[in-house]
């Protein structure tokens, strides 16, 4: 992962599907907390801005946007990733 990361395209806010799936595989990686690799991963993830896109995301959700069930699986998706760094 490289220091400039386009965040749109990889965690892409405008496709929920795609959102999804690709929130899906970070909480994987971050995760495994004990693992060193994914301890790097999660470095590398917010020093790039990864975890600022993700942030984002959530600041600027438009509540009238959420209108299906796989809106609200992205949204909660969304959080349990964000909480993977507290």
């Amino acid at each position: 992962m490289e220091n400039k990361c386009n965040w749109n395209n990889i965690l892409d806010p405008t496709s929920t599907h795609k959102l999804l799936y690709c929130l899906r595989i970070v909480t994987s990686i971050l995760s495994n907390k004990k693992d060193l690799k994914s301890q790097q991963w999660r470095y590398k993830f917010v020093q790039s801005g990864g975890f600022s896109h993700l942030l984002n995301i959530l600041i600027n959700l438009e509540i009238k946007a959420i209108d299906t069930f796989l809106t609200i699986k992205c949204i909660d998706t969304l959080i349990i990733t964000l909480l993977e760094f507290l």
